[in-house]
């Protein structure tokens, strides 16, 4: 009795777990989930803040918003570009912007996907290698 008393919440535990994430991880899927706004917030070279937000759209344009405060100064940054998913991972192409001085126009970027989630979309940056999460806001 006391083996399938300890038994049966560990295999309840199991199950749930198993059971999280469920949705598959093909490129057509993924993709799918991806077509939202996603916020993020950053740190980058120079002590620069950045806050901002990428929306991923059907047919893969990419659209990008965002702040960047650095010594007091705030810049509002835009951007545009394509995007698409092909191995489990996320390639985007930055076409124009108004800040490529810090980002050219033309960089390429293929992001590992860890996840998407309703909520979240987790990525290994190929840039710097960060495991990054980012946040749906529509």
């Amino acid at each position: 009795m006391r083996t399938t008393l300890i038994a049966f919440p560990i295999a309840a535990i199991l199950s749930a777990c198993a059971s999280v994430d469920t949705q598959p991880m093909d490129d057509l899927s993924l993709e799918k989930r991806l077509q939202h706004t996603w916020s993020f917030h950053g740190v980058g070279s120079n002590h620069t803040i950045v806050d901002g937000e990428t929306t991923y759209l059907p047919g893969g344009v990419m659209n990008l918003f965002g702040h960047t405060r650095q010594n007091g100064t705030v810049h509002t940054d835009l951007g545009s570009g394509t995007w698409y998913v092909k191995n489990g991972y996320l390639y985007y192409t930055l076409a124009k912007s108004n800040f490529s001085r810090e980002i050219p126009n033309g960089f390429t970027s293929a992001d590992k996907i860890v996840r998407v989630t309703e909520t979240e979309f987790t990525y290994i940056s190929s840039h710097n290698g960060r495991t990054i999460t980012e946040h749906r806001i529509r």
